[in-house]
């Protein structure tokens, strides 16, 4: 009998490839042979895989347990380092994963504001729950796109419930003014994977501004962005406070972890109102051990994302200068550390911009297992994530295998 692993992760262009070790930047596969990763965790290990300190202190913590379902010190030390060093609040709700604090911030909006719609743009991505597994239909307009369901299963009735607004488009100020009355909240990535950009600063600053106008909450899904463009994540980088955010990924140092954090108001409504907040899982002590001692370690080296923003931007630089000069049809965009190739020259301003000028997805898949043949690993979201342990060295031998493989395709006439 043939036992089947259906949907694991991320979607698998490497059929066959599975991941027996991984340490620092590498990864290897069920044979041995290592990879330079460049998925990291999808983003969370931000000083690499198997990180000694976070290793020593779970240790330490299986010793002592490794799940309780009762209080313990540890999320009241949790929570008072997040207040006081990564987040502008003081209130938090700990759960297992992103896309369950997504689910949650989604109920926390909706309960304080009395209103039924979630405004979420285009090409965004907060979870895989029903309620915003969605994408945009790219045959409606532009300025007002329609949102469709992205899985099977998932109720069309929650469509109704949503608001999809376009992303990087003055339009969306628009459309929120208009439905300002339904709106609970603007939900956005302050960078998106599928797109990452660093000259998002003034469109975010434009719907802080519409939703302070309209009495709406402006929400932030840092489960990427926190604690990865920053130890304050998207925040703090631009410059701006959202109403409620959420978190995940880095923060749990390696083990799951979802955080919704919101100003006292709102989140005093999970006890006013009431609201179910509960999970067996919620605030383990492994993953506040793991997190606790990345977010103290990230504190004291600061120098960290000096050291990762420069190599994500040589990164990108070099790539580019090299497709400039060989014109060749992609350039690679992001920002501080994460990065993405797009296969087209011209500048995009949305994911239904790339998608509509790059090549396929299924012929980009080949394009990834030529890098996987040059022993460079892209997570199947394609993001570049660097960490501490991407040494300028390894930097090189990956900016050498992207070049090797565009020109290939170049000279194959397919970009």
């Amino acid at each position: 009998m043939t036992i089947q692993v259906l949907n694991e992760g991320y979607q698998n262009d490497l059929q066959g490839f599975y991941v027996s070790k991984a340490e620092r930047c590498y990864l290897y596969d069920q044979d041995g042979k290592q990879y330079i990763d460049m998925a990291m965790a999808g983003g969370s290990a931000i000083l690499g895989h198997a990180q000694p300190e976070i290793q020593q202190a779970l240790q330490q913590q299986l010793s002592l347990g490794s799940l309780y379902t009762a209080p313990t010190p540890l999320a009241h030390e949790y929570a008072n380092l997040l207040s006081q060093s990564v987040t502008p609040y003081q209130d938090f709700i700990f759960c297992s994963t992103g896309s369950e604090a997504t689910m949650r911030a989604i109920r926390i909006a909706k309960a304080y504001t009395g209103k039924k719609k979630i405004a979420v743009f285009s090409g965004c991505w907060h979870g895989s729950h029903d309620f915003l597994l969605i994408e945009e239909d790219y045959q409606s307009p532009l300025d007002s796109p329609r949102a469709a369901l992205k899985s099977a299963g998932t109720p069309v009735e929650l469509l109704e419930h949503l608001l999809l607004l376009p992303y990087n488009h003055q339009a969306a100020v628009k459309l929120i003014k208009e439905h300002a009355n339904d709106i609970a909240m603007v939900f956005i990535e302050p960078v998106q994977g599928s797109n990452p950009r660093d000259d998002i600063s003034g469109f975010l600053h434009s719907l802080r501004n519409v939703c302070n106008e309209n009495n709406i909450l402006l929400g932030f899904d840092e489960v990427i962005t926190g604690g990865r463009l920053a130890v304050g994540g998207g925040q703090s980088y631009f410059n701006i406070t959202a109403d409620i955010a959420t978190y995940g990924k880095t923060l749990g140092g390696g083990l799951p972890i979802g955080i919704v954090a919101g100003k006292k108001d709102i989140m005093d409504c999970i006890r006013n109102a009431p609201l179910f907040m509960g999970g067996t899982f919620s605030a383990n002590p492994l993953s506040l051990t793991a997190g606790l001692t990345l977010i103290n370690y990230l504190l004291n080296h600061p120098e960290i994302y000096q050291q990762i923003n420069l190599a994500g931007q040589r990164l990108r630089q070099e790539i580019n200068q090299f497709c400039q000069l060989h014109n060749i049809n992609a350039h690679m965009m992001g920002v501080a550390s994460l990065s993405r190739l797009v296969f087209c020259k011209r500048h995009i301003a949305s994911r239904r911009e790339r998608d509509t000028h790059e090549v396929s997805w299924d012929k980009q898949a080949e394009f990834y297992l030529l890098l996987k043949k040059r022993a460079v690993y892209i997570g199947g979201n394609r993001i570049n994530f660097i960490s501490s342990t991407h040494s300028s060295k390894v930097i090189d031998k990956v900016i050498k295998a992207y070049q090797e493989c565009l020109f290939e395709w170049h000279q194959q006439g397919i970009i």
